[in-house]
C-alpha cells in the first residue's frame, strides 16, 4: 500500500501536508478546519460522476487523514518535528467528515448563494482564484463558489476593473484567451447542467440528509463552495430554533456513544 506521502505527491504534487491544504505551517486550528472543509467539498465522492469516484475517494481519504494529523496537537508536533505521517487510510472518512461538519439544508445553500453572489466575499475569492491560476478562466470558474455560465460575464467584467485599477496583473491567459477555449468552457458547463437536469428527471438526486448531498442537489459536479460556508451559517445554528438545537444535541450524543 502506498504511503500517505506518496499519495500526496501523486494526487497533489507535494509531500508537504500543509501545502496540500494550501495553508501556512503556522495556521490556526480554525484555518486548518476551513481549508479541509473547502478542499473536501470540491472533491467529495458524492458529487462526481461514477468514472471519477475512485480517484476522488482516494483524495478525500488523504484530506481526512491530513486533518486528523493537523487537528491533533501531539500528532502535529511530531509531524512538524520529523515530517513523519501515519499511512493508515482504512478509516471511514465519509463518517469522519460528517461527524465534524453540521448538516445543511438545500434552502440554506440557496439562501447563502443569493447572499454570496455580488458580495465582497465573492470578489475576494475571485481575486484569489485569478492570482492563483494566473488568469486561466477554466480554473477560476471552477474555483469561485457557485460560479455558473450566467455569472461569467459579470465576473470577467469585475476582473477587467481590477486590472484597470492595478489590483491584479494582466495575465495573458485572461486577456488573450481564445474564442475556442471560451466555447469549450461554455459547452462543458452546459453539459453539466443537462446531466443534472437528467438526474432530476430520473429521480436520482439524493435526499437532503447531508451537506454533500444537499450541494449535489443544488450544483451537481460544481467544484468549490464558499470558503467560509459553515462559518456564515454558524449564527443560524447557534441561535436557531429549539427544534434545531434538540436535533443537533441528539446527534452529538449518538456520536459520543459510538
Amino acid at each position: 500500500m502506498s504511503s500517505l506521502k506518496d499519495l500526496c505527491e501523486l494526487h497533489f504534487g507535494t509531500t508537504d501536508i500543509y501545502e496540500v491544504l494550501g495553508i501556512d505551517p503556522k495556521a490556526s486550528e480554525k484555518e486548518v478546519k476551513n481549508a479541509y472543509r473547502k478542499m473536501s467539498l470540491k472533491i467529495h465522492p458524492d458529487r462526481v460522476e461514477e468514472s471519477e469516484k475512485k480517484i476522488c475517494t482516494e483524495k478525500f481519504q488523504i484530506l481526512g487523514k491530513i486533518h486528523t494529523i493537523l487537528s491533533d496537537k501531539e500528532k502535529r508536533k511530531v509531524y512538524d518535528r520529523t515530517g513523519d505521517v501515519d499511512s493508515d487510510l482504512d478509516a471511514d472518512w465519509l463518517d469522519y467528515w460528517r461527524s465534524i461538519f453540521k448538516p445543511v439544508t438545500k434552502q440554506d445553500i440557496v439562501d447563502y448563494e443569493k447572499k454570496y453572489k455580488g458580495s465582497e466575499e465573492e470578489r475576494n475569492d475571485l481575486k484569489s482564484a485569478y492570482n492563483t491560476y494566473k488568469g486561466d478562466m477554466n480554473s477560476v470558474m471552477d474555483a469561485v463558489p457557485f460560479a455558473d455560465m450566467e455569472d461569467e460575464e459579470r465576473l470577467t467584467e469585475t476582473l477587467r476593473e481590477m486590472i484597470e485599477n492595478e489590483e491584479v496583473e494582466d495575465f495573458d491567459a485572461f486577456s488573450k484567451e481564445t474564442k475556442q477555449k471560451k466555447l469549450r468552457r461554455k459547452k462543458k458547463m452546459e453539459r453539466r447542467r443537462k446531466e443534472f437536469e437528467k438526474a432530476k428527471e430520473a429521480d436520482e438526486v439524493p435526499d437532503e440528509d447531508s451537506l454533500s448531498q444537499a450541494i449535489l442537489q443544488r450544483k451537481m459536479q460544481r467544484e468549490g463552495a464558499a470558503n467560509d460556508f459553515f462559518s456564515a451559517l454558524e449564527a443560524k445554528y447557534c441561535n436557531g430554533s429549539k427544534k434545531s438545537e434538540t436535533k443537533t444535541s441528539g446527534r452529538n450524543k449518538k456520536q459520543k456513544t459510538k
